[in-house]
């Protein structure tokens, strides 16, 4: 029986860290921003601080994870992760709420996405793109219903009242861990000393991480990006809840391509993607349009969450998976962190988010080159 909730403890796993933790979290920044008459780049600190501290937090808890205490670090993480939220919901400064956030990202360190690919690895051994897709697409169905559900909340109760359903939801997203027996392979310590950090190859494998995952700090401002191009709010809402579709999808195509035709490919193919969605939001300003562009964009999901990590375990070796994959999370969820508030505030300075895409688009052809180099390198090494 606790076997058979594995694949449903690690979905919701990431649906709490993911879908509600970083995917849904910016509807709250402009009503949060009006209420507390603040800025949006100092609002949207709280995605920053979220992702940050479960950054750093992930690195330890990745090393010292095991058979023996996985449940007790799970329980930890949910009563700090409902802390944090309750103490956002209850916050009558930006302090309060960036107190909240931290609480929330340490909390959320135990059910991370670096936490989640190591338990895939170690507990399936056969069609690990598919299983990778499928347990991250969730994070997608949780951010696809809870932007909206989120932004009913605030428009008919409060942000105050969302905070509190957000709560009940991490909650019962994370019961099913707390009721499987993972499979945690021992630690060995040898491996350490004979893996190259400063490698060319994996310093470009982390760059691809860190500029991808940085991509993701847009989607979280689509609702008042809708209001600069002239469109409503609701309009903003439909482009993040399609950004979460296209999530769902392309997590789950590309962990069955992955398997087909390899990481490098899809991981390239999905990035031009990504790429293509990029320009047509700077182009266009059609609100259908707008939001076919945001279900494309949904693509980067699956390069940050699946390709990615994806990459690093093909490129060295399952082996070193446990010590290559905190590294390469951590980068990406430290650009990330960053990128979530310096997007805010470069609509603060300039007036649009013109300059946040452009970014965007130089970073997506990078890792592009970054990738393809770093797998040419290790694969000339073998």
């Amino acid at each position: 029986m606790k076997k058979k909730l594995l694949l449903p403890a690690l979905c919701g796993m990431a649906g709490a860290a993911i879908g509600i933790g970083l995917n849904s979290i910016g509807v709250f920044y402009r009503p949060i921003a009006e209420s507390l008459q603040a800025s949006q780049g100092a609002v949207s600190t709280l995605g920053m601080l979220y992702c940050l501290s479960m950054a750093v937090v992930t690195i330890f808890a990745t090393g010292i994870v095991s058979v023996n205490n996985i449940r007790r670090m799970l329980i930890c993480g949910l009563l700090l992760s409902v802390a944090g939220i309750l103490t956002m919901a209850m916050a009558q400064k930006l302090m309060h709420l960036y107190a909240g956030a931290l609480l929330f990202g340490f909390g959320a360190s135990t059910y991370s996405s670096s936490i989640i690919n190591m338990l895939i690895a170690n507990n399936y051994h056969e069609r690990i793109g598919f299983i990778t897709g499928l347990t991250f697409s969730l994070s997608g169905i949780a951010g696809a219903l809870c932007a909206p559900f989120f932004t009913w909340i605030i428009s008919t109760a409060s942000w105050r009242a969302a905070f509190l359903v957000m709560a009940v939801m991490v909650a019962i997203l994370l019961l099913p861990s707390l009721f499987v027996d993972f499979e945690i392979a021992e630690r060995k310590k040898e491996k350490a000393g004979q893996f190259n950090y400063f490698s060319l190859a994996f310093i470009l494998a982390l760059l691809v991480m860190a500029l991808l995952q940085s991509l993701a700090g847009i989607p979280q401002h689509f609702v008042n990006f809708s209001v600069t191009r002239g469109l409503n709010e609701s309009t903003g809402t439909l482009m993040m809840s399609a950004c979460m579709a296209g999530n769902i999808g392309f997590k789950l195509l590309t962990g069955v391509i992955k398997d087909r035709i390899g990481t490098i490919k899809a991981l390239i193919l999905t990035a031009l993607i990504n790429l293509s969605a990029i320009v047509a939001i700077m182009v266009f300003t059609n609100a259908f349009v707008l939001i076919i562009a945001a279900f494309l964009y949904g693509s980067l999901y699956s390069l940050t969450s699946v390709l990615g990590p994806l990459l690093a375990r093909d490129n060295f070796g399952e082996e070193n998976y446990r010590l290559t994959l905190p590294a390469v999370s951590f980068a990406g969820n430290l650009t990330n962190a960053f990128a979530i508030s310096l997007v805010g505030y470069s609509y603060d300075f300039t007036g649009s988010y013109d300059l946040a895409l452009i970014i965007a688009l130089a970073f997506n052809l990078t890792a592009i080159l970054c990738a393809w180099g770093s797998h040419k390198m290790t694969k000339a090494s073998r």
